[in-house]
């Protein structure tokens, strides 16, 4: 048995969803909102960028005028040709402003050692025994004496002396030599030096008067 069915019944018709005008007007509104919303951040950003970007273009002109017044106050140096040479030139002063002192400090200390050796020479008491001239050669290095004895056997009791006096104690004695005055056949000439004063030229000195420590003359 076959049965039929009329689809265009109203039973079998699809129904329609129903859309109240609430509804409508409330997703249109929201979806209205969400644009508005997003409308307004985009804007915000927008606005946010120009105005960091307007502050850094603001940033960079003050840097710029201000290099700008660096570079009128602190021109570009101007390269001077000479420069190298006059560096060179005090350098080499330098150096011998030092070399100077140095040696000032060296004559200062010979100085005094002038003065002491000096002093330890007139400590000495031989009698018969007068000393007529010292002589200091290489900046006291060398050393030498002459005077006039009436005992030959005294100058070296004085070079005996001498050798224990603590400043002289650097100075050997080998050069000696001793003749007879012939203006008085009683007295001696004698002169003692360090080694290397022989070969040195002495140069004519006025004579030295007797000093009382070292005895009285004849």
């Amino acid at each position: 048995m076959k049965q039929e069915i009329n689809l265009y019944l109203e039973q079998f018709r699809p129904k329609p969803i129903p859309f109240p005008a609430k509804r409508v007007f409330g997703i249109a509104a929201l979806c209205l909102v969400v644009i508005l919303a997003a409308t307004a951040a985009q804007w915000y950003h927008t606005q946010t960028l120009a105005t960091q970007q307007q502050h850094w273009q603001e940033q960079r002109a003050a840097a710029e005028q201000k290099v700008a017044e660096y570079t009128k106050l602190y021109p570009a140096p101007i390269t001077d040709k000479g420069l190298a040479g006059r560096i060179n030139m005090m350098g080499n002063t330098t150096i011998y402003q030092e070399r100077l002192l140095a040696e000032l400090e060296i004559a200062r200390d010979h100085q005094s050692r002038f003065s002491q050796k000096l002093a330890a020479i007139a400590r000495q008491t031989v009698p018969n025994v007068w000393l007529t001239n010292i002589y200091f050669y290489d900046a006291g290095v060398q050393l030498a004496l002459q005077g006039k004895t009436s005992q030959t056997s005294q100058p070296p009791v004085l070079l005996s002396a001498l050798s224990r006096e603590a400043v002289l104690q650097g100075y050997r004695f080998d050069n000696f030599r001793m003749q007879q005055d012939e203006t008085n056949p009683k007295v001696t000439l004698f002169r003692v030096g360090t080694p290397r004063t022989s070969s040195l030229t002495t140069v004519a000195a006025p004579e030295i008067p007797a000093i009382p420590q070292l005895g009285v003359r004849p």
